[in-house]
């Protein structure tokens, strides 16, 4: 058995979802070498989106609107105190972050999807997650991969 297929079978065993393997082709020399960089879903493909918001309703319904619409697979949302710079002044108040859990692919459509819930500047970061359990990674890909088909 190939590395590759042991890998999928180490993290998707019979009867598991399927995982997807994404393969890409790059010129490793001048003489035509090629070599084949193999990433299974369980590598780099998972992102966190850290959001920060008004309120705990904005957090409640944008993050329905994601599941929905399939561009999270899961999402938590707790109070925090910000503190920041404003005009000269530190100005402290409550906010609400929101995580997402999702592929880095969707990052532009779950942006756009906050911003048609609301209409001020606030901070979206992508931290990318360079290892995650085998189970979390095929239920990431079951339920967001093919969101078409669903």
């Amino acid at each position: 058995m190939s590395p590759l297929l042991a890998a999928i079978d180490a993290l998707c065993p019979v009867g598991s979802p399927s995982v997807v393997v994404r393969s890409n082709l790059r010129r490793v020399s001048r003489v035509g070498i090629l070599t084949i960089e193999d990433e299974v879903l369980g590598g780099a493909s998972m992102v966190i989106l850290y959001i920060t918001l008004n309120t705990e309703q904005e957090a409640r319904t944008i993050s329905r609107a994601l599941l929905e619409k399939r561009l999270a697979v899961c999402t938590n949302w707790f109070p925090i105190t910000c503190a920041y710079r404003w005009k000269g002044d530190i100005v402290e108040e409550a906010e609400t972050v929101l995580i997402v859990k999702t592929l880095p692919e969707l990052y532009e459509s779950v942006v756009a999807e906050v911003r048609r819930h609301i209409s001020y500047t606030n901070f979206i970061a992508q931290i990318d997650v360079p290892k995650i359990n085998s189970e979390f990674a095929c239920w990431i890909e079951e339920e967001l991969c093919d969101k078409g088909e669903k």
